[in-house]
């Protein structure tokens, strides 16, 4: 089967969220207000989507084509929820071992306590990974 061409392809929901925060971080404020408009009536259909479909590599992908700079302005502007389906994405790419073996060395003990409990119960996804400690701990992924 042929491939469309570029223009005609579409992009997963929840990857256009993720290139339009990546664009609010590098944008000026009038464009930051534009693509806040445009984002906030969509952003609950984007996140039951990614909910719905167990959709796997398109946000991790993007985040790790992504320079740290790059990185840090979408952080800085991901909401809470959003966060923690970034961690979730990156746990179901590698060992939950090896993340959690990262995790030892960056976060204060209470932190990591919460974060080992939070994969033991990996059936309630609903940990909001909000810390700045939680965010340093994914600037410093390395995939």
């Amino acid at each position: 089967m042929a491939t469309l061409p570029a223009k005609y392809q579409r992009w997963h929901p929840f990857e256009q969220y993720m290139i339009s925060v990546y664009d609010f971080g590098k944008a000026d404020l009038r464009e930051k207000q534009r693509l806040y408009d445009m984002n906030k009536g969509l952003r609950s259909v984007y996140m039951f989507l990614l909910r719905k479909e167990k959709f796997k590599d398109g946000v991790m992908a993007l985040y790790e084509q992504m320079p740290s700079s790059g990185r840090k302005d979408m952080l800085q502007y991901m909401p809470p929820a959003d966060l923690s389906l970034l961690v979730e994405s990156l746990t179901e790419r590698h060992s939950q071992e090896r993340v959690i073996d990262f995790a030892h060395g960056r976060l204060d003990k209470y932190d990591y306590a919460e974060f080992v409990q939070y994969f033991e119960y990996a059936d309630l996804r609903s940990l909001a990974l909000d810390k700045a400690d939680d965010k340093e701990f994914i600037l410093q992924w390395e995939p």
